[in-house]
């Protein structure tokens, strides 16, 4: 997946984040991210058919220099079971079904381990 910055909307920033801890709930993610305060929102994705983690969801921002220094504290960090990687994501990485709720927004991605700005699907 190619990195570039992503463009703000309404003036949300919304953060991608990518191979999630089976174990994260919106909860711990909100956790996570709560220390800046502009965090607005978190949730992860959920297959309806086998209720399990589809190891990825959003964090939303009311300003993105803060989003930015998300980007910068998290990377490295622990979430769950796995360290954290933060990256802006370009238009497109989510699915088609989640796509239509995150689009015209900005990405950010977490992905576990070193990737030089790459993900592995």
């Amino acid at each position: 997946m190619a990195i570039a910055k992503g463009r703000i909307h309404q003036g949300i920033s919304m953060y991608l984040l990518g191979d999630l801890s089976p174990e994260v709930t919106d909860a711990n993610l909100f956790a996570c991210f709560s220390v800046f305060p502009s965090c607005s929102n978190a949730r992860v994705m959920w297959d309806h058919k086998t209720g399990r983690s589809k190891g990825y969801g959003f964090v939303s921002f009311r300003n993105q220099q803060e989003a930015q220094s998300a980007i910068n504290d998290l990377t490295g960090k622990w979430l769950g079971n796995r360290q954290i990687r933060c990256n802006w994501a370009t238009k497109g990485v989510e699915s088609n079904e989640d796509k239509q709720n995150s689009d015209n927004q900005n990405a950010v991605v977490l992905t576990n381990g070193s990737s030089g700005g790459q993900e592995s699907t």
